[in-house]
């Protein structure tokens, strides 16, 4: 019998007898030896649930096989920010160093003669903040400084808005321009810029799949570029939103909300907004616990109406109604 590939990671070949098989993890050689049911399960849960079952034994079968999802996903993400760090760099022809500050270390790439040094320092200290505030910092951070040509290509390429100077590529690698830092009217949306985008990364990091929208408004809440009183008073003049359309269209990426009359400029506060009311609503714990239990499922949704049997439109209402009355209540 010919050996079965599942993954870009795990190997399956079978052992001498043909009644058992040996899955072999090719990046750290990790060797299991199962019987062909439990291949055959594995292969099953790549987005494993628990049953609803009350045996303690079935309970943590299926958490095993969860756990065993959860590395292969962080292995490939491991490996995955080195591979597109490395298409980058080919790209731009620059060189990667390492540099560490307290709990959090960055493999970043820039010229000998691009000053980046400072701009570093301040990125890492707002990583460590987070470390300790938010998730932990479980790999380097990898950073792309770029000058302000380069990155303009990539604004273009990308369809990033021109105020957006730093974005993440695949929830990996932070590429911003290093220049930016230095301009006067930047100075006070960088602190705001990169805590939104290395929440992105330590998503990743923890392998929190979340919609596009929902984890977009969770970086900009988390971003702490908002007073939420001052917010939520000034979207009672906006066209709010529709989240469950957004949602319902399988929305990805910034650029494709042109589907939907160029709500970008308004789009970011929004998210925030409705994360701030998610979180009052709901409570931080109780979100972050489903957002943990649903992360290899990918169906934050529907653990959520599970758990607090509400619906994302009627979470939609409640939220309009609330940015309607927000004035009565403050």
């Amino acid at each position: 019998m010919e050996k079965i590939i599942r993954s870009k990671f795990l190997q399956v070949t079978p052992s001498k007898e043909d009644e058992t098989f040996q899955i072999i993890h090719e990046r750290n050689h990790t060797v299991i030896e199962a019987a062909s049911d439990v291949i055959r399960i594995i292969d099953q849960c790549i987005t494993p649930h628990t049953p609803d079952t009350k045996d303690p034994d079935e309970q943590e079968l299926y958490g095993l096989l969860t756990r065993i999802h959860f590395l292969h996903n962080q292995a490939y993400g491991e490996s995955e920010s080195y591979g597109i760090l490395k298409y980058w760099l080919h790209r731009f022809e620059k060189e990667t160093k390492f540099f560490q500050y307290q709990d959090v270390a960055a493999i970043y790439a820039a010229r000998t003669q691009e000053p980046v040094q400072n701009i570093l320092i301040e990125i890492l200290k707002i990583g460590q903040e987070l470390h300790k505030e938010l998730l932990a910092v479980r790999e380097p951070l990898y950073i792309l400084f770029l000058a302000p040509d380069e990155y303009r290509n990539l604004q273009k390429e990308f369809h990033i808005p021109p105020d957006i100077s730093a974005f993440v590529d695949s929830r990996t690698l932070l590429l911003m321009d290093y220049e930016s830092y230095f301009q006067p009217d930047n100075t006070k949306s960088f602190y705001p810029t990169i805590r939104h985008e290395l929440i992105h990364i330590l998503f990743g990091q923890h392998t929190y799949y979340l919609p596009f929208w929902v984890e977009e408004g969770m970086c900009e809440y988390y971003s702490q570029k908002y007073r939420m009183d001052y917010l939520h008073f000034g979207l009672k003049k906006e066209r709010l939103i529709s989240f469950p359309k957004i949602h319902s269209e399988k929305i990805n990426y910034i650029s494709q909300l042109s589907l939907f009359d160029k709500i970008q400029h308004v789009f970011y506060p929004q998210a925030a907004s409705f994360m701030d009311f998610l979180f009052q609503t709901l409570t931080a714990k109780r979100i972050w616990s489903i957002l943990k239990r649903s992360s290899i499922r990918r169906d934050f949704f529907d653990v959520l109406e599970t758990e607090c049997k509400i619906t994302l439109p009627q979470l939609q209402d409640q939220w309009e109604s609330f940015i309607r009355q927000y004035s009565q209540n403050v």
